[in-house]
């Protein structure tokens, strides 16, 4: 019985002396950022709206018919650039980075485990985010011009954007767009009757929004094509040239995002990294109708037009503004 209690005991000692001299590492749980993925996937829904409407604002000019290049004399054409913005809604994006952020934090709070890098970053878009309410512009500049027809009363437009990288904020956007589109008078201008056109357009266009680092980031990439009929009215009184219309625009597109959440710990001696990144994808079948209302007045001085417009998408409340100079003949 002696010997059993002995042998018992000596177990004990050496159990003990064993845990302390090597502990069980404490590792950082996994992180649920299901909700992060969900927010990504509404938010590339929600740009699908933003974009169609903020590209094809961008190819308008006030007169409803600028004239035929031949033959005419002057023959009739323009050239310039388009300066614009759209409201980009960003409260499913503020949610993702809440969530990635929240993550963040109850790593960083266990002992043994740093600073994720790059939630500096976040935090700076989350709190210009949180300040917006959900109203960031959109912007774009494009470069457009527009031809008068042969013999027939139609004219040619078309508007090219390319921006490689701007940044917002620490939200980098780039995007690409080209539109075209042709209109017909059916009424042309006269002493007191306006102009009034119709017309159909094509555009395309892809964007990217990006932020965070390589340990902790979201990261989209979204294209959309869209077709388009238009009519608008236009009456030129002296210089000044008011114009409306409505551009009956219908879409679709898809889009990736990825978001990123990479955090090497110690722990009691043992090293290791969360990683818990994931990608998917968003589409948008072709075919969904997106109303918009547009309008604006136009300034002619010499052979300078300066145009300041804007639209508003009934459906989806996306409201957008331009200021355009041309060369006009």
């Amino acid at each position: 019985m002696k010997k059993l209690s002995g042998v018992l005991l000596a177990l004990v000692i050496f159990s003990t002396a064993v845990y302390a001299a090597d502990p069980l590492p404490v590792v950082p749980p996994p992180q649920d950022l299901t909700g992060v993925q969900s927010n990504l996937n509404n938010f590339l829904s929600t740009v699908f709206t933003t974009l169609p409407n903020s590209a094809v604002q961008q190819n308008i000019s006030a007169e409803a018919f600028i004239g035929k290049l031949l033959p005419s004399v002057p023959p009739h054409f323009n050239a310039g650039l388009t300066f614009g913005v759209a409201r980009l809604p960003m409260g499913e994006l503020l949610g993702a980075l809440d969530g990635l952020t929240s993550a963040a934090n109850t790593v960083n709070n266990i002992p043994g485990v740093s600073t994720i890098p790059g939630i500096d970053i976040i935090n700076t878009v989350v709190d210009f985010l949180d300040a917006a309410r959900d109203n960031v512009a959109f912007p774009s500049v494009t470069f457009n011009g527009r031809i008068g027809g042969f013999f027939l009363p139609f004219d040619l437009g078309f508007s090219f954007m390319m921006i490689p990288s701007i940044e917002l904020e620490s939200l980098a956007f780039d995007y690409f767009s080209l539109d075209i589109n042709a209109r017909y008078a059916i009424l042309e201008e006269s002493l007191l009757l306006p102009t009034v056109s119709v017309g159909i357009g094509y555009n395309h266009m892809a964007a990217s929004i990006n932020t965070g680092s390589d340990n902790l980031g979201v990261n989209t990439d979204l294209k959309t094509d869209a077709l388009y009929g238009l009519v608008q009215i236009s009456k030129t009184i002296l210089i000044l040239t008011p114009y409306i219309g409505f551009n009956a625009i219908f879409a679709g597109g898809d889009g990736d995002w990825e978001f990123k959440f990479s955090q090497p710990f110690t722990v009691a001696g043992h090293t290791g990294d969360i990683a818990k990144g994931l990608k998917g994808t968003v589409s948008q079948e072709f075919g969904e109708l997106y109303p918009q209302l547009f309008g604006g007045l136009a300034f002619k001085f010499g052979f300078i037009q300066m145009t300041l417009g804007g639209s508003y998408d009934l459906l989806h409340k996306i409201w957008g503004a331009s200021l355009s100079t041309r060369f006009k003949m």
